[in-house]
């Protein structure tokens, strides 16, 4: 379906975008520069390349849109008319390691922030090797997630088979982002401050005091972990069980621990929703940001089973409010997104192509990633399969300290508590566990101790 709206290019800045924006300008770090980069093996037209990527340009008006602020209205979305942008092409292939050389360049490209004035993406095709390719696209987060990536991806490839095999294609859904804000117009501001003044009500969660901006940037440190089947297994089992799904059993999982990590009573932690969950019209098939952190809420005196239900409830009831930005959210409960104790994504790795589709192509699309750079203090990436389970914890050292193995056996033990009795208090499964022998690890003093014990029922 094809949407038209013949109307000015000048547009209004989403909530969430507006807080972007901000801290593009503020921040001494690149932050919100993303990328998406994979391998492509096997014979590709360079040509071909470059005119499937501008039927993109052409179809999606993100892919053409800058930011202006001319001081007096404030920041300005402008969509900018099509025209050919050229791919840029680079050959490290006579190079002595030129796998090396593309990760080096990939490194600079993301230290590389955004004139958002000018341009807010840039694609480029790297040759390795004989039929063997990298692609590397960089953007702005204001204009694109990681939805929209996939959506590209899809696009793409079907473009391109359609161009080398000459097949006719239909062209592609034109479904423009100044729809979703004119939906965000529509909405009754009134109604979703009180939802999340009623959800953030009488939290104790204080914001954290904030460190000085450091004269270079800080580099963040990644912890990754990883679970086999036999956790899979168990989330997928609690899940059946709790007529939920496994990310909310993980997010119920994950508030234990950092209930204990933190020795909270009670814990707020951002998670990143889609912002699809709308009533809007093909939206699934809009490019453009729509992602967004909301705050996720536990106490240690609520029982597993309840806690696994409240997520559940809160991940429906919020969908319609996520659209707001996270700081106006966090004033509903009289705080900042500085009391957010950690940050949880579920993302999707998308190593290969859908099966059927890669076949279709004259080439094979492997290692599909996203680079991101956020400014939050602890952020998750959290990788679920059928068949295993990958936590990448991305921290400030300054802050933070976390341990690959013991929140590798601290998970699995909260799950296995989660299993034995649902009717436990959270903070009951997380004592218990902590309790229990854990590998010993270094850590951080994160504060005074607000928990208080041992304790059973409901808040």
């Amino acid at each position: 379906m094809t949407h038209t709206r013949p109307e000015k290019n000048d547009l209004p800045l989403s909530p969430v975008q507006q807080g972007m924006y901000f801290h593009h300008l503020h921040k001494k770090n690149r932050v919100y520069v993303e990328q998406m980069l994979c391998d492509v093996n096997g014979p590709i037209e360079v040509e071909l390349v470059d005119r499937c990527l501008s039927k993109l340009v052409e179809a999606h008006e993100c892919l053409r849109t800058v930011f202006v602020n001319d001081g007096l209205d404030g920041p300005r979305q402008v969509v900018l008319p099509y025209r050919q942008r050229p791919l840029r092409y680079r050959d490290l292939s006579g190079l002595p390691d030129p796998d090396g050389a593309f990760e080096s360049h990939v490194a600079e490209d993301m230290e590389r922030n955004f004139d958002l004035a000018v341009e807010t993406s840039r694609c480029e095709l790297v040759k390795l090797g004989p039929d063997r390719h990298a692609f590397l696209w960089s953007y702005s987060h204001l204009i694109a997630d990681a939805w929209t990536g996939r959506l590209l991806q899809d696009q793409f490839c079907e473009t391109y088979r359609s161009a080398s095999e000459r097949i006719e294609q239909t062209e592609l859904p034109r479904v423009p982002y100044r729809l979703y804000l004119d939906w965000i117009e529509r909405q009754d501001e009134r109604k979703a401050g009180a939802y999340w003044t009623k959800y953030l009500e009488g939290h104790t969660c204080r914001a954290g005091a904030a460190l000085p901006a450091p004269d270079v940037d800080v580099h963040k440190v990644t912890v990754t972990v990883e679970w086999g089947p036999s956790a899979r297994e168990l989330l997928g089992a609690l899940a059946r069980r709790h007529r939920s799904t496994v990310n909310h059993i993980l997010l119920a999982a994950w508030g234990a621990y950092v209930l204990d990590h933190f020795q909270k009573a009670e814990a707020i932690f951002g998670c990143v929703v889609s912002g699809r969950m709308i009533r809007l019209g093909d939206v699934e098939k809009m490019g453009g940001l729509f992602v967004n952190t909301v705050p996720m809420r536990v106490r240690e005196t609520d029982t597993v089973a309840r806690t696994i239900s409240q997520i559940r409830q809160h991940a429906i009831l919020s969908s319609e409010f996520a659209y707001m930005s996270l700081s106006d959210i966090m004033a509903y409960g009289h705080t900042t997104p500085s009391s957010l104790l950690t940050v949880v994504n579920f993302s999707i790795d998308r190593v290969d192509l859908d099966h059927g589709q890669a076949l279709s192509l004259p080439f094979h699309v492997r290692n599909i990633r996203f680079n991101e750079q956020a400014h939050y203090d602890a952020y998750l990436d959290v990788y679920i399969t059928e068949r295993d389970l990958k936590i990448a914890i991305h921290h400030d050292p300054r802050r933070h300290s976390f341990d690959a193995a013991v929140v590798q056996v601290a998970l699995m033990r909260i799950l296995e508590q989660f299993n034995v009795n649902v009717e436990a208090s959270l903070g009951d499964v997380a004592l218990r566990v902590m309790d229990s022998e854990l590998p010993a690890c270094g850590a951080l003093d994160f504060g005074a101790p607000e928990r208080r014990g041992p304790s059973s029922g409901t808040s």
